[in-house]
This record gives structure tokens, sequence and C-alpha cells, in this order.
């Protein structure tokens, strides 16, 4: 999926839902990636493609938005 949107090549990092132990919808997975790209979550835009995506990014604090 990823490779067809070539727009994700300027993105600071690409999380799944596995980096940790929580799996989206759970925000740790989003907190992660805002750890390792050393930024607060709340200046972090997050895109999802599904409703667990959008629970998560809003848990996370992130302005979040939902793509087709």
């Amino acid at each position: 999926m990823l490779a067809g949107l070539p727009e994700l090549a300027a993105a600071g990092i690409v999380v799944r839902g596995d980096p940790t132990p929580w799996p989206k919808p759970h925000s740790e997975p989003l907190r992660l990636a805002a750890s390792r790209l050393g930024i607060r979550p709340d200046a972090c835009i997050w895109v999802g493609v599904d409703e667990r995506d959008i629970v998560a990014g809003r848990a996370a604090g992130m302005f979040t938005v939902a793509a087709r």
C-alpha cells in the first residue's frame, strides 16, 4: 500500500501498528514516532486511512487527517 503513495517520501516517519505492545487505536505507536523524531505529538500531523488511525491520532494529541 505505501509504495503507491509517493507523497510519503517526504514523511518524517511511517508508523505501523506493531512497534509497541499496544497496537492502534492505542496512541503509544504514534507517541513513539514523535519521540523518534524528537518532537512533541501536538507538533505532528497524523494521516490515517481508517477509523482506528483517526482514534489513535486524536488520542495522541496530533493534528489528525483522514485519507481515502
